[in-house]
């Protein structure tokens, strides 16, 4: 007679053992503040532990943004940050272009591949694809990454959302719950 461990289910010793615990997380709020429109928010960010976010070559631009839920949201804009880890040492930018999403529209832009995974972010039928090039002039180099297409008609806008990186593609890879966690309103 076969066992439950010989099922592959749990046997009672290994249910009286707790479950691990989650990697710690910290939750950001990806926005800027400017004289005219007052603060905005990109989108929520929960970053996991060891990670960081540093901020990305050029400040946040904000060209549009609407009230929502008591917030102020970008409806157009751009954002560039850098996620950091110290052990070891990675770096790996994200970037934000969010553009305006007019209710009823159903299908992505162009830019999007007609055959990227489709996931559900915050609720939202979002698509996620991976992919890799070479970057720079002197030196060339391969960089990996993870690009996302969010639709959120919530706040009447689109987020599009990329990962990119110096690395080996199972590091960006390691990241991509961030994207699928992202808030975007």
């Amino acid at each position: 007679m076969a066992g439950l461990a010989d099922q592959g289910l749990p046997s009672d010793a290994d249910a009286s053992r707790p479950a691990p615990a989650p990697a710690p997380t910290t939750q950001i709020v990806l926005g800027a503040t400017n004289l005219l429109m007052g603060p905005t928010n990109f989108a929520n960010l929960e970053l996991p532990e060891p990670w960081r976010l540093m901020p990305g070559v050029s400040p946040p631009e904000v060209d549009r943004s609407r009230d929502w839920g008591g917030s102020g949201w970008v409806t157009a804009g751009t954002a560039d940050y850098v996620l950091r880890r110290a052990e070891p040492l990675l770096h790996v930018e994200l970037h934000l272009r969010i553009a305006p999403w007019p209710d009823g529209a159903r299908q992505p832009p162009p830019a999007v591949p007609a055959d990227a995974p489709t996931l559900t972010v915050n609720g939202h039928e979002a698509r996620l694809w991976r992919g890799s090039g070479i970057r720079g002039l002197l030196p060339r180099r391969t960089v990996h990454w993870a690009r996302a297409w969010i639709p959120c008609s919530h706040t009447g806008r689109a987020l599009s959302v990329e990962l990119v990186g110096a690395c080996e593609l199972a590091e960006i890879d390691t990241l991509v719950p961030v994207v699928e966690r992202l808030g975007c309103h």
